[in-house]
């Protein structure tokens, strides 16, 4: 693959986001829906968890949509060959083994550890929910959607680059795949394999694709003010998401269904001027060049580190009852939390590579 690196800075930075949007809390989801994220610390009357839920928030609103676009700029550096089947084979080689072994040797082990399957009464129904409906059906997989759905987006994506779109008829392809991602988040199906998810990203893969396609050209036009205009504006609309979540704006602008749409509407901005954010963070600025050398290990880094921070959460569950918990040992669980889930995913990175190196040493005698 070709090595450009303003996108080993955007990869590590948006994998350390990842890595932080799943450390914001003490909590551990139990089953496969949101009213099953459990927290004993969140009735404490705590100021730290207020403010570290806005920070995942924020985090959230863009992190993900900037990281299937950066798959979509790396995309056509993946397409050694023409054939079809040789490519769809290397992206599940790249995506979906390691989905499956993180699955069933890290991630299903630990979430019976911390009793996110205590709900299975036999091994049959621990079979059904752990392995059937959670990991083949990938309907209760966590963080892990993301390898399925990128190998799905990257499919699809084949054939539109095979399609050769003309200049004037990719603006409209790209409007038209936002408009499929706004209806996928719209309409509750719940589909198995990551559907929805894939048709909710394949256009910020698309929007990736084109800016690689235009980088130089991009480069050359965007400025540190346009930067700086991006940020001014994200910042503005993440008040005004906020403002309308507490319902200020409900009373002297909009109600009822409007409000709803106003708030997808700031949504949507949100995601398109936070990946044009990062970009021109990574590509205009030397913010982050410190990030460059952490580029190999950060696909690892965002398999590994959520295990082992989940189980550093269900320890401090084990240690620490709910009455004792203030707002200086809250962040500081926080922070070793971060620590603890990258460590973990390192210590996986070099144990892999030092088997690497051994096994390519034995080969070449």
């Amino acid at each position: 693959m070709k090595k450009i690196t303003e996108y080993d800075r955007l990869r590590v930075l948006l994998t350390f986001l990842v890595v932080l949007g799943h450390c914001t809390a003490l909590g551990i989801q139990k089953g496969g829906f949101s009213e099953d994220y459990v927290n004993p610390y969140i009735n404490q009357n705590l100021l730290i968890p207020i403010i570290t839920e806005a920070v995942r928030k924020i985090i959230y609103s863009f992190h993900m949509p900037a990281f299937v676009a950066l798959s979509g700029s790396v995309f056509v550096f993946s397409l050694k060959h023409s054939n079809f089947g040789v490519y769809v084979g290397n992206r599940a080689k790249r995506l979906l083994i390691p989905y499956l072994l993180t699955g069933i040797l890290l991630w299903i082990p630990v979430r019976v550890i911390i009793g996110a399957y205590d709900q299975c009464v036999s091994i049959w129904d621990f079979f059904c929910q752990a392995l059937i409906h959670d990991l083949i059906l990938t309907k209760n997989i966590n963080y892990l959607w993301f390898c399925v759905m990128l190998f799905e987006v990257n499919i699809i994506a084949y054939f539109i680059y095979k399609m050769k779109v003309k200049r004037k008829v990719e603006i409209v392809l790209l409007l038209g795949l936002v408009v499929v991602a706004v209806l996928s988040n719209i309409v509750p199906l719940d589909l198995p394999f990551q559907i929805m998810e894939t048709f909710s990203c394949l256009a910020w893969f698309y929007m990736g694709m084109l800016i690689e396609k235009y980088r130089e050209e991009l480069l050359h036009k965007i400025t540190i003010i346009h930067i700086f205009v991006l940020i001014v504006l994200f910042v503005i609309i993440t008040f005004l998401r906020f403002f309308v979540e507490l319902d200020i704006i409900k009373i002297v602008f909009l109600s009822g269904s409007i409000l709803k749409l106003f708030d997808k509407g700031l949504a949507l901005l949100l995601i398109i001027i936070g990946i044009c954010m990062m970009y021109g963070i990574c590509f205009k600025t030397k913010l982050f060049k410190i990030c460059e050398k952490w580029a190999s290990p950060s696909f690892d880094i965002y398999l590994f580190a959520v295990p082992f921070s989940n189980l550093w959460v269900w320890l401090v569950w084990k240690l620490i009852a709910a009455e004792k918990m203030n707002n200086v040992i809250y962040l500081a669980t926080l922070v070793l939390k971060v620590i603890i889930g990258i460590i973990g995913a390192l210590m996986i990175y070099w144990i892999k590579r030092y088997i690497t190196m051994k096994t390519r040493a034995k080969n070449n005698l």
